[in-house]
C-alpha cells in the first residue's frame, strides 16, 4: 500500500493518466492523508481530488482517507456552494449566470460574449457541485465494510 498527503497527490498539477498510474502502482492500497474540507475558492485541488477518487473507484482499489470530516462533509452543500459562488470573485467561477438585462430588455448570450462566457463559467460550477455529490457517494462506497470483499481485496497477502 501507498500512503501519501493529499497535497504530494492533489496540489500539483496532476492528471487521470497519473492517478491510474498510482492505483496500478499500489493494487492493495492508497492512503491520503491531511484531506481538507473543499470550497469552490480551491476549485483545483478539488477537481483533482475527484479526479484521483474517481481512479481509484474504476480500479477497485482500496483506499483510506485520512480527514477531519466524513464524505458527506468534504463538499459543500449546494446552498452553501451557491453562497460562496455568490460572494467570492473566484477566478474562472465567479460571473453571474446565463444573460443579463440590458436597457432594451434580455441580452442573448450568442450576441453578448461576457454573458456567454457567465454562461459557461456557470455550467463549470454546477458540473463541480455534481462532481462533489458523486466523489462523496463513492468514497462513502469505499470506506463502506463490504468494499475489500467487492473488489476481491478480502485474503489478499501485502508482498
Amino acid at each position: 500500500a501507498g500512503i501519501f498527503s493529499f497535497d504530494a497527490l492533489c496540489a500539483e498539477d496532476r492528471g487521470a493518466a497519473d492517478y491510474h498510474a498510482l492505483a496500478r502502482a499500489f493494487p492493495a492500497g492508497v492512503g491520503v492523508a491531511d484531506v481538507p474540507e473543499f470550497s469552490i475558492a480551491k476549485h483545483d485541488a478539488a477537481r483533482r481530488f475527484i479526479t484521483l477518487v474517481d481512479e481509484l473507484y474504476e480500479a477497485r482499489c482500496l483506499v483510506v482517507v485520512v480527514a477531519r470530516t466524513g464524505p458527506d462533509s468534504l463538499f459543500p452543500g449546494e446552498a452553501a456552494f451557491e453562497r460562496e459562488r455568490r460572494g467570492a470573485a473566484t477566478p474562472g467561477l465567479d460571473r453571474a449566470s446565463g444573460p443579463t438585462a440590458g436597457p432594451m430588455g434580455p441580452i442573448d448570450p450568442v450576441d453578448d460574449a461576457g454573458a456567454a462566457a457567465g454562461a459557461l463559467e456557470l455550467a463549470s460550477v454546477r458540473e463541480l457541485a455534481w462532481a462533489f455529490k458523486r466523489c462523496s457517494s463513492r468514497l462513502a462506497e469505499m470506506l463502506s465494510p463490504d468494499w475489500p470483499v467487492r473488489t476481491g481485496a478480502v485474503g489478499m497477502r501485502a508482498s
